[in-house]
């Protein structure tokens, strides 16, 4: 097993947390009476939390923009890591997408309640900006890990939207992100040092934990700790291992089972009914996370997508089974 039980749990379960509430605010956004050329339900978001997404770029022209961006996204990181000052430039670029970000899923959240819009706007602006600012100010377990949820939850919900409920081109895109994502690990190996690169920072977009696993028994190791001349804490630091989970581990899978949520939506299931069927491919998803982590080797890279879009593919093969019955 590649970490302690303990952490591969906590690991699974962020990811497992992630995906319900990103497929909650989906369900709370689909609309029972948009239409585009057919007569279908889409994905939409409200119009005056955020700039209207032009109707022109749903379906296949959405994994061209990805691919556009995750390109640019990564070269500009790798620029990083050769300048003097990259450090200082990526704690700039990550508070600004991480404001964006949970603006952008506590916007949707509050949206489904009954509090008006300025309160919305203003609530989540103040929110966001602290949590932005806690976020990067020093590493700390529960505040990292918690806004990271927020976050990928907002960036998942954004992007279902693009696909129109297609679940074709939605899993095209599952199959192309883990081929990148192998070619990334093994291959040419610059996923490894993004990671190395932001874990160094202490800025790593995605899941992450410090433990000391001593006799079996694990600890979290929950914040920056000043190191002393003490044996004790010379040996934990020694002892301190480090678990991650990528950001695109989370997101990819939440966009692949948030266009099911509203692909079961358009075939005439309620919300609840189209959440619930949806969350078989997340369960699969998580699964095949699990065993990953389970199977997996210590202080070796692992591109997770592959097996996550593995488990993806068989919840959506177990998921038209059940429909079969219904």
């Amino acid at each position: 097993m590649k970490h302690t039980s303990k952490v591969t749990i906590l690991l699974v379960s962020f990811f497992l947390l992630t995906q319900f509430l990103a497929l909650f605010l989906v369900s709370g956004e689909v609309q029972p009476n948009i239409t585009l050329e057919e007569n279908q339900t889409i994905v939409s978001i409200n119009s005056t939390l955020i700039t209207e997404v032009p109707a022109n770029i749903f379906d296949w022209k959405a994994i061209i923009y990805l691919a556009v961006g995750i390109s640019l996204g990564t070269g500009l990181i790798l620029l990083l890591r050769k300048l003097s000052f990259g450090g200082k430039l990526w704690k700039v670029w990550y508070f600004l997408a991480v404001y964006v970000a949970i603006n952008f899923a506590l916007k949707l959240l509050f949206s489904l309640t009954r509090i008006s819009l300025a309160a919305i706007t203003l609530i989540s602006s103040i929110l966001a900006l602290t949590l932005a600012f806690l976020k990067v100010r020093k590493y700390n377990f529960y505040i990292h890990n918690i806004t990271e949820m927020l976050m990928y939850s907002g960036i998942g919900t954004f992007i279902v939207i693009l696909f129109n409920n297609n679940i074709l081109f939605v899993s095209i895109l599952l199959f192309l992100i883990a081929m990148y994502d192998m070619i990334a690990v093994w291959k040419s190996g610059h996923m490894i040092k993004l990671a190395k690169f932001t874990t160094d920072n202490k800025l790593f977009p995605g899941f992450t934990m410090n433990y000391d696993s001593k006799k079996g028994n694990t600890k979290i190791i929950t914040n920056d700790t000043k190191i002393t001349k003490t044996s004790e804490t010379k040996n934990i630091k020694k002892r301190t291992r480090q678990a991650i989970l990528g950001g695109g581990d989370v997101v990819f899978p939440i966009i692949f089972s948030g266009v099911v949520l509203g692909w079961l939506f358009n075939k005439g299931f309620t919300r609840m009914q189209s959440f619930g069927l949806s969350l078989i491919t997340t369960v699969f998803a998580a699964l095949a996370l699990y065993l990953l982590f389970y199977y997996s080797k210590k202080d070796k890279f692992y591109p997770a997508m592959p097996f996550i879009a593995s488990g993806c593919y068989l919840g959506l093969g177990i998921l038209y089974l059940v429909l079969l019955f219904i």
